[in-house]
Formats: C-alpha cells, structure tokens, sequence
C-alpha cells in the first residue's frame, strides 16, 4: 500500500546554516487548516483553508507569493451560501451555485491579494478555501510514473489534490479515477501552462486519453469532486499506451526549498549519515525542488547550508513509500 509521507521538518539556524531533522507519519492530501482570522493572512500553493465569514457584508483576504508564469486553481466551496472569489487585480468567479473557481496564470511575479465574500449581503456561513499551483505543480503534490495505481481522498469538501508525472514527446498518456463515494473529475496539465486535457461527468469513473504528446517534461493531474460537496475516497492510474514510455524512477525523498514563501533555486542540500548512502549532495531547481532517488538506512539529517540571518526558510519533504 502507498501512502504520502510528509517528513516533519525541525529547523536550526546556525551560523553556518540549518539542518533538517526527520520524522515521518501517514496522511493523504488535504485535510486542510483553519484560518487565523486576521486580515491578509499569508498562505502557500497547497494550502486548503477552512475559513467562514461571520458578520454580512464581510469578507476574508489571504495573500501568496505567485511567479510570473504560474498556472493557479484558486477555489471557494460553501455549503452554506454561494461564495465568490476574487484574485485582486487579475479576475473575479462569482455567480450562483455553491462553488466557484478561479483558473489562471499570473503574469508578474509579486505578492498577490485573494478575497473570499458572499454572493449575497447577508450571506454568512463556513466555507472551504483552496489555492493550487498546477504548473509547476504545488508542492504537496504527489509524485507518481506510469503504471501506478495511487489512492488517495477528497478531504475535506472542495479539496483539490494534484499528482505529477514526467512524460516523454510521442508517449499516448491514459488516465483513469475512480471513486466508490462520489463522482470524480481530473484535468491534465502540460508543462507549457496551456493545453490541458479534460474528463468529468456522472459516474462513479472517468478516464482521458491524450494524443501523441507534443511535449516532453513535467504534466499534472487535478483531482476534484463532480459536487462541490464531495468526500471520500478515489483512486488514479496512469498509463502509456503508446511511445517511448520511459520509466521515471520515483526518489525515495523530495521536496521543496523556500524562503519567505519565494523557492530557493540552485540551493545545496545534502544527506549526512554514518551508514553508506549518506554523502549524497544535490541542488534545487528553480522551482526550489530537490530529489534523492536514494536515501541511507537508520537515522539521517537532510541539511541546507544557508546563513543564519535566513533562519525563516521552511521545507517539506514527501516520500511515496511505507513509514520508516
């Protein structure tokens, strides 16, 4: 059985930088967080935010490091009115119905500003927030190759889950989700930020089958529920079908860099163990993603040597294999 492992990371700055000391546990996507209640709270692609507006006429504001060239997903789902959503500056969702949704890639790079209001004036309840990047995809998304078969769940309602896999130009890719509790939806992301592919509708099953990939590179699957009210559990296979369908190795530990909410790119990070395995060093890319195809066994330390005065740099690690 394969689980998403979210290495829980203790950060010590030092004078010559910081260590990242892990410990392992089992969740799946989602889940989400409350919100702080305070104006412009400051949230991450990835994060789903269980928030709710209180008094009519109020609204709550939420802010994000975007890059130029992002593609995001910026969701609101209420039960309880018709909620809308508004990236400031860029576009607004806000009409009938107890979903709506922002899809768009940003054009500068900068701090951008996310309101969540009520369609009506007195319109107040809970409602669930979710802000994806799907090209590139949000960190906490989970990494998968053809021939994977990957479960995982829809929690809470409005939650939005993205895998990711490395495709070749000619490979034919199919995509299949499933779900015994409600009816799931996908859409497929190519690294251009542009063509996407997608299949939702009745049923308690949809697949996608895409043609020659004109692209090689890095695509995203978003998985949603048909209803914005969906939960439970589902699972997603991907297939090539035609191509030169090369395997990608899953790495036994990866994860992102950041600083302020901005990537880390071209960063050392290093793995430290007595046992063998443990002199491994790589850099991140410019999405602050690092990769371990290896890791040593027993206990050892993930480090990133940066100044002390950066000692607000946070990282996840995710690792699609049992606990250890």
């Amino acid at each position: 059985m394969n689980y998403k492992v979210k290495a829980a990371l203790t950060l010590f700055a030092a004078l010559i930088g910081f260590s990242l000391f892990c410990s392992t546990m089992a969740v799946a996507q989602g889940e989400g967080q409350q919100c702080s209640g305070n104006p412009n709270q400051l949230i991450s692609y990835g994060n789903v935010i269980l928030c709710s507006i209180q008094q009519e006429g109020s609204s709550g504001t939420f802010e994000f490091n975007g890059n130029a060239g992002d593609r995001v997903e910026v969701e609101v789902v209420s039960s309880a009115y018709w909620p809308c959503v508004e990236l400031v500056g860029v576009t607004t969702a806000c009409g009938a119905g107890n979903r709506n949704w922002i899809d768009t890639v940003l054009s500068t790079t900068k701090q951008y500003t996310i309101r969540v209001y009520g369609y009506s004036y007195n319109n107040v309840g809970n409602y669930t927030f979710d802000l994806e990047s799907v090209v590139p995809h949000s960190p906490n998304a989970r990494q998968t190759r053809y021939g994977l078969n990957l479960s995982d769940q829809i929690n809470p309602f409005g939650d939005l889950d993205t895998f990711f896999f490395t495709a070749s130009a000619g490979d034919v890719v199919d995509i299949t989700v499933a779900s015994g509790d409600y009816w799931p939806c996908i859409t497929l992301y190519a690294p251009d930020a542009k063509t996407t592919w997608n299949a939702c509708g009745a049923g308690n099953r949809n697949e996608m089958r895409t043609p020659a990939l004109t692209m090689a590179g890095t695509y995203t699957i978003l998985h949603y529920g048909y209803g914005y009210n969906n939960t439970g559990s589902y699972n997603v296979d991907v297939e090539c079908l035609a191509g030169p369908c090369i395997q990608v190795q899953i790495p036994a530990l990866a994860g992102y860099l950041m600083l302020r909410g901005a990537p880390l790119a071209n960063q050392l990070v290093g793995i430290v163990s007595p046992n063998p395995g443990g002199g491994q060093t790589t850099t991140t890319d410019p999405n602050g993603y690092y990769q371990f195809l290896t890791v040593p066994s027993g206990t050892f330390t993930v480090y990133a040597p940066i100044s002390a005065q950066d000692n607000s740099a946070s990282a996840e690690s995710v690792q699609e294999s049992e606990p250890h």
